[in-house]
């Protein structure tokens, strides 16, 4: 019987193949940041001109949505408080 190594060793690899794809990943990943900054600079510009666009402050705006927010919360509490809440009861874990 014949004693053959069959680990695997440094020189079965293809460096070639592999430094392609390494080299692939990276451009991939700088094109990926480039359009996610891209991305995050229109989401920015868009947020500006909204806000130009209002006549109010950032604060009022912000009190506004708070107040917006408030009223969409107590008006979801109103609308469960009439309803029999054993038939929304947890179903058990099977």
């Amino acid at each position: 019987m014949t004693n053959r190594d069959t680990a695997p060793a440094i020189q079965d690899l293809n460096t070639g193949l592999l430094a392609g794809a390494a080299v692939l990943v990276g451009v991939g990943s700088a094109l990926g940041l480039v359009g996610l900054g891209l991305a995050a600079a229109a989401l920015v510009a868009a947020a500006g001109r909204r806000y130009k666009r209002t006549d109010l402050t950032p604060t009022q705006h912000a009190r506004l949505k708070w107040d917006q927010a408030r009223a969409a919360t107590s008006a979801g509490t109103g609308a469960w408080k009439g309803v029999d809440r054993n038939r929304y009861a947890r179903t058990p874990v099977r």
